[in-house]
């Protein structure tokens, strides 16, 4: 199959079970050499597919294996997790602890205002 993807270039794709595609130039020969060395490279190409396919086939049976496993950290992650939980906590009362002194003080800055709005109006 030929496409042209630009203006400029020309490409051929081979396809079987897989496509392959090489740019195809203006020089009649540099198309034969171009041709000749998609061919050639085709051998090394199946070779590396058929070798990543198998590391990922192991990786995959690695993978089975650890997911029956128990965590090996997990006392380890609960007891920080508990100690996260207690820090928060212990966050969130100091935070809310702030909180009330802000809002008591503003309570008595407001009363504070208020009596000396009602003093002026009842001095001439």
């Amino acid at each position: 199959m030929l496409s042209r993807p630009g203006f400029k270039h020309v490409q051929l794709h081979l396809q079987g079970t897989a496509t392959y595609t090489v740019e195809l130039g203006d020089s009649v020969l540099g198309k034969i050499s171009r041709l000749e060395n998609l061919l050639d490279k085709i051998p090394s190409r199946i070779e590396a597919t058929r070798q990543h396919q198998q590391d990922t086939l192991r990786q995959i049976e690695t993978a089975r294996k650890e997911i029956g496993k128990p965590f090996e950290f997990e006392d380890r992650l609960s007891q920080f997790v508990a100690r996260q939980s207690k820090i928060n906590s212990a966050l969130e009362f100091k935070e809310l602890q702030e909180h009330s002194v802000m809002d008591e003080a503003e309570d008595e800055q407001q009363a504070e205002d208020l009596g000396e709005c009602k003093g002026m109006e009842h001095d001439p």
